[in-house]
């Protein structure tokens, strides 16, 4: 995403944003929308225990708690996204 949008990137840095807060704020993003996609499914609701579905949760899981953990987000709000994620996931695949 950086390298993509890397004037993007370059303005929320520059208004403040530290790099690292940006990094994991996008990984937890892009984790979390591979995982609800579908494409890491066996069965609907259910994640592929051959896939990388089940490394991209917990990777979702641990961005979001970095996030958390620097204070970028409220803890509410971080549960709130780990129950979405978990609850888009019943609903694909």
């Amino acid at each position: 995403m950086i390298l993509t949008r890397p004037v993007e990137f370059v303005q929320i840095v520059q208004k403040g944003k530290p790099p690292r807060e940006y990094v994991w704020s996008a990984i937890s993003n892009m984790a979390g929308d591979l995982v609800e996609s579908g494409q890491y499914h066996c069965h609907r609701g259910w994640l592929n225990p051959l896939g990388p579905g089940e490394d991209l949760l917990r990777l979702f899981d641990l961005s979001i708690d970095e996030v958390l953990r620097m204070g970028a987000i409220k803890p509410d709000f971080a549960s709130e996204q780990k129950a979405a994620v978990r609850r888009n996931l019943r609903d694909v695949g």
